[in-house]
């Protein structure tokens, strides 16, 4: 599953690379909804004390991640690009 993730940081999220807020969006966003429903739907996990908190620390957690890790996508490709042409 985080094999796939990090495979659509350069195909189906690589607007992310080139705007921050969105990556930050995404990550307070859709991080919790994502936990959320595999909480609720899939009883893939259980949340210790209340489950908004709980979402609140995984929401500011992806807020900070998305754009790091988009930002480390692009960096790699961008290498990777150089390396190519060398």
């Amino acid at each position: 599953m985080w094999m796939a993730f990090a495979l659509t940081l350069n195909h189906s999220l690589a607007f992310l690379q080139r705007n921050l807020l969105a990556a930050i969006a995404l990550g307070l966003i859709g991080g919790p909804i994502a936990y959320a429903v595999a909480a609720s739907r899939f009883g893939a996990l259980a949340f210790e004390g209340t489950a908004l908190f709980a979402l609140a620390l995984v929401g500011i957690a992806w807020g900070v991640v998305t754009p790091l890790l988009s930002r480390l996508a692009a960096y790699l490709v961008a290498r990777e690009t150089v390396a190519a042409h060398a």
